[in-house]
């Protein structure tokens, strides 16, 4: 039967798909041979490589190509061609230096051994698929292995504390140089640096972790002087000078009141600040170079101690203060009186317990220079022409009265004679003040009265009964010699005679006043 035009359409219309599926069919089976194929050669190729001890294609550590090398020549590569173009030291930075480290003394350490291990396993780690990528993947792009630096954080804190010992420093107050007598200079201050070790060890343990660091800042506090150039610009005039003498050949005492000399001098009080002679000289000990000399002791006694002639720098610079128009704070007169100052103008001091203190009441900072030359103590007070004053120092109701005496029965002297033991010394008396010009008037400003009492001489008296035996085979005989420093009764000698007359009362002093603490 003839085929209609209908069938034939209907024919072809059917046969069109099914040519198609042919075609895509064909198609996919030969991307899967394909597939299968290419598979089957990675297959090959990536099992001969993972059999291999050779690093991947297209891998470096660092900047270092690396394909194709075994772990140990990697290593040895990085060791050869990269370590030595890394920084030698590092630097570390704070305000005012710098120093340059070695990272091996911080506790670092490079793992190159390490880098070459994780550079041998690319391409060798995970399933078959994992490892067939990883393949295909470095055909197109590379893979960069980083070497890691490891840091040893006891050796760090070590190395650490190390470098703050050489970097920390103390603040260091403005200084002053005088020249020409009275011409002063000042020197600028420094400013102190304290290491913050914590937060120093984070910014290093950060800095070593890039090998190409070459500087890290360390991490400081500042600490700021208490005196600095600008408070001290306004020293021009000379506030006060006072100068005492001594015995150079009294070679402990000289010595002593030089090191406390050079301990004030170049002292700066700033307004409102109290000067202390035992806070600045600090303790009078041998092992500071002190030597024993002369101080009075209880009851006004010479003993030897260490630090004897402190009280004569502390009197010598009382009476420059005094005049410089200083605020007295503490002044305590000694238990007898002294012969390098005026009665009345004397300060004792003893560490521990009895000071010398005045307070700057004035408007600008002093400077308090000290100076031993010769037979000569000097102070001098330097401060602003705005803060010089007219003063003077007064006194009154100035006496002093002889020794009293004391006799001790000696019952190995006989009866009737009477030998001097000890010498005693004169006591006195004097009030002290000081007149400021305030304003025009005359003000008085500072006063005190000071009372010394004296030493007794000290007589030993006869109290053994005379043997009347001996006495009646001597009748007649007359004596023509006496014991040594007996009293012969003849007319009395200065030192043998007999008791002065009554001792008149001395004025009791007011608080502040006689002390009976040792003293230099």
């Amino acid at each position: 039967m003839p085929e209609t035009h209908d069938t034939a359409e209907r024919r072809r219309a059917l046969a069109g798909p099914k040519r198609w599926r042919r075609i895509v069919g064909v198609i996919a089976l030969a991307v899967v041979l394909l597939l299968v194929g290419t598979g089957a050669a990675l297959t090959l190729v990536t099992s001969g490589f993972v059999k291999s001890e050779r690093i991947a294609r297209n891998v470096y550590i660092e900047d270092l190509r690396v394909e194709g090398m075994t772990v140990a020549d990697a290593s040895a590569a990085l060791e050869r061609d990269w370590v030595p173009r890394l920084p030698k030291e590092l630097e570390l930075q704070y305000p005012g230096g710098k120093l340059a480290i070695p990272p091996g003394t911080l506790g670092a350490s490079l793992q190159t051994d390490k880098a070459a291990a994780s550079a041998y396993r690319v391409g060798r780690e995970g399933g078959w698929l994992q490892r067939v990528l990883t393949q295909v993947q470095l055909r197109r792009r590379p893979v960069h292995i980083e070497v890691e630096c490891t840091v040893n954080e006891e050796a760090l804190d070590a190395a650490l504390a190390e470098i703050a010992g050489q970097v920390n420093k103390k603040p260091k107050n403005a200084e002053v140089e005088v020249t020409d007598g009275d011409k002063v200079i000042v020197k600028p201050e420094i400013v102190g640096v304290v290491v913050n070790l914590e937060k120093s060890k984070e910014a290093l343990l950060n800095g070593l972790k890039d090998v190409e660091a070459k500087d890290v800042q360390l991490v400081v506090t500042e600490q700021q002087p208490d005196i600095k150039a600008g408070d001290l610009q306004n020293l021009d005039t000379v506030l006060a000078s006072y100068s005492t003498h001594f015995n150079p050949g009294q070679v402990g005492r000289t010595r002593n009141l030089t090191l406390a000399t050079i301990e004030v001098n170049k002292s700066v009080v700033m307004p409102g600040e109290v000067f202390s002679v035992n806070d600045t000289v600090g303790e009078r000990s041998p092992h500071r170079g002190y030597q024993r000399a002369p101080i009075f002791g209880e009851g006004g006694n010479l003993r030897d101690d260490y630090g004897g002639g402190l009280c004569q720098v502390a009197s010598t610079l009382f009476n420059a203060a005094l005049r410089a128009n200083m605020k007295i704070i503490e002044r305590s007169q000694h238990n007898r009186m002294v012969t390098y100052v005026p009665l009345g103008l004397d300060a004792m001091v003893s560490y521990g317990s009895i000071d010398m203190r005045f307070r700057n009441s004035l408007q600008y900072p002093v400077l308090i220079l000290g100076d031993v030359s010769g037979d000569e103590l000097t102070f001098k007070i330097i401060g602003s022409k705005a803060d010089k004053a007219e003063v003077k120092v007064e006194r009154s109701g100035v006496g002093t009265v002889g020794p009293s005496t004391k006799e001790i029965k000696d019952p190995d002297l006989e009866e009737g004679k009477r030998v001097l033991e000890s010498s005693g010394w004169s006591g006195g008396y004097a009030t002290a003040w000081r007149m400021t010009k305030i304003d025009g008037k005359w003000e008085k400003t500072w006063g005190d009265s000071s009372s010394y009492s004296p030493g007794p001489n000290v007589y030993k008296v006869g109290a053994k009964k005379k043997d009347k035996d001996k006495d009646k085979t001597k009748a007649g005989e007359s004596e023509t010699k006496q014991p040594a420093g007996t009293d012969t009764g003849t007319p009395p000698s200065s030192e043998t005679g007999p008791p002065p007359k009554p001792v008149p009362r001395i004025p009791t002093a007011p608080s502040g006043g006689s002390r009976t603490t040792p003293s230099g």
